[in-house]
């Protein structure tokens, strides 16, 4: 049996979040989507779940310049 819609899919933002100018993450499975929150129906990105982890890791020591 075939689906009329797939299921929704569960976006997350930071909770420190307060300007509503964020970024959302949802899980994929084995990847992770990326949206920007005053976008919702724009583009999309997508990562592998380790490509994920790499780029949180970097922006933690400061590697964009900006603070975790």
């Amino acid at each position: 049996m075939t689906r009329a819609r797939p299921d929704p899919i569960a976006w997350h933002r930071s909770r420190p979040c307060e300007s509503g100018a964020c970024i959302e993450i949802a899980s994929l499975g084995q990847s992770i989507a990326v949206r920007d929150s005053e976008s919702p129906e724009g583009l999309v990105l997508t990562c592998t779940s380790q490509q994920w982890e790499v780029f949180v890791a970097a922006v933690k020591d400061g590697a964009f310049g900006g603070e975790a």
